[in-house]
């Protein structure tokens, strides 16, 4: 499966991009410190894990963000998708401008190993998030970026 597996991004950006799990692993990487997956309710989902991958940032920069005056920037967000049709939303400013995108990584190890099975290959995490598991995509699938209307 993580062969043939691609990643794509798609919607306001230069070219279309599809990325496969070898492609990424090509993109400088972080690794985040130990971190707890938390339900909007505080409820530990998961603990201790060790998150390792590609800043969300650097995987859109692959697919080229259109070039906007600052109104436009101001009102494109970004969307993940996951295969089982989750959804992530982040702000322009909160990937490119801010430091919590240097903590919203495009996840390609857990613990130090490939995400195998029905959670994987690709997951989404933003370790700044106080509640991390709302925006916690596994099985990521599509990026999106798009531009609110007026």
């Amino acid at each position: 499966m993580t062969q043939n597996y691609n990643l794509t991004i798609r919607g306001a950006v230069d070219r279309e991009t599809n990325l496969t799990v070898a492609d990424l692993e090509n993109i400088e990487h972080y690794k985040l410190p130990a971190l707890d997956i938390l339900s909007f309710s505080g409820r530990a989902l998961e603990t201790d894990i060790e998150f390792s991958g590609v800043r969300l940032r650097n995987v859109l920069e692959k697919a080229g963000i259109k070039s906007y005056d600052e109104k436009i920037r101001s009102r494109i967000f970004i969307e993940a998708v996951a295969r089982d049709e989750f959804y992530a939303i982040f702000s322009f400013h909160e990937v490119f401008n801010s430091v919590n995108g240097d903590s919203i990584l495009v996840v390609t190890k857990k613990n130090g190993r490939p995400i195998d099975g029905d959670s994987g290959p690709l997951q989404i995490v933003s370790a700044s998030d106080l509640k991390t598991g709302s925006r916690y995509l596994k099985m990521l699938e599509t990026i999106y970026v798009k531009i609110t209307n007026q």
